[in-house]
């Protein structure tokens, strides 16, 4: 699941450059792509919220307070990770599902480490890993994810609620 989020960086930017580049008739095949990728993002939301569970369980089990007895200062990670949390379900909605700029703001909330490192860090020689993922299998990876891809397309296709249904329906 941890490949999700490579992946939904990787395409973003070339879905969203696609946009103006494409004839008005592939932009609805460009939306509803847009819309399962962002929908895919909620089985990435589940997989944090599960890693999260094991630390948890993790330190309890190692005897380490996991909430302290004094306030603990709300940071902008600590946004950061509720929001890459939160913002995949707010998908689930007809309105936000193909939305492009929703889609930008949790495409920076996601490489939001990568760019600082990079902006803060003057070395050359430094190594920030983007990508955190095996390389070894990334075509099984790949296959995993379209297959995950074609699922959900096929939901949303069945539930009527891609955005070309959406706008055919508003034509009639």
């Amino acid at each position: 699941m941890q490949f999700f989020s490579t992946v939904f960086v990787f395409l973003l930017p070339i879905f969203l450059l696609s946009f103006y580049n494409i004839g008005k008739n592939y932009k609805l095949i460009l939306s509803n792509t847009l819309a399962v990728i962002n929908l895919l993002m909620i089985l990435y939301s589940f997989f944090l919220l599960k890693q999260f569970h094991f630390f948890y369980k993790l330190a309890e089990m190692m005897g380490v307070k996991v909430f302290p007895d004094v306030f603990i200062p709300i940071t902008f990670q600590v946004v950061r990770i509720i929001l890459i949390v939160i913002i995949p379900f707010l998908f689930l909605f007809k309105k936000f599902i193909a939305n492009k700029i929703l889609s930008i703001v949790y495409f920076v909330l996601l490489i939001w480490d990568f760019v600082k490192e990079k902006i803060y860090t003057s070395s050359s020689n430094s190594t920030i890993a983007i990508i955190n993922f095996p390389t070894k299998n990334i075509a099984f990876y790949s296959m995993y994810y379209f297959s995950w891809m074609a699922l959900f397309f096929a939901l949303l296709w069945f539930l009527k609620r891609l955005p070309s249904q959406q706008n055919f329906s508003k034509n009639f």
